[in-house]
């Protein structure tokens, strides 16, 4: 089915972000039906950003194209002592 929405998740390996030392986790912006599946056909590109928290960036392009309904990218933590909110935009979604 055609997508019509972006969902964020990210790998933490099973490990807690580092709170007082820089760390880089991924985060994938999925790309889904209405049903919740991943659109595999979806390979355009997805804006991130960072809407919340001063100790963070996003590394690498952006936007990303997405490969088989996922865009991956960076996320570089200088120190995680507050909460980050990130959001991704594609054309439409």
């Amino acid at each position: 089915e055609e997508a019509s929405k972006i969902e964020l998740s990210v790998d933490l390996s099973g490990k807690k972000i580092a709170e007082e030392t820089p760390d880089v986790i991924f985060v994938y912006a999925k790309i889904l039906d209405d049903n919740g599946t991943i659109v595999p056909a979806a390979n355009f590109p997805v804006t991130f950003k960072i809407t919340s928290g001063e100790h963070a960036e996003l590394i690498g392009e952006n936007p990303v194209k997405a490969e088989a309904g996922i865009a991956t990218i960076l996320l570089r933590t200088k120190n995680f002592i507050a909460s980050i909110s990130l959001k991704a935009t594609a054309n439409g979604l």
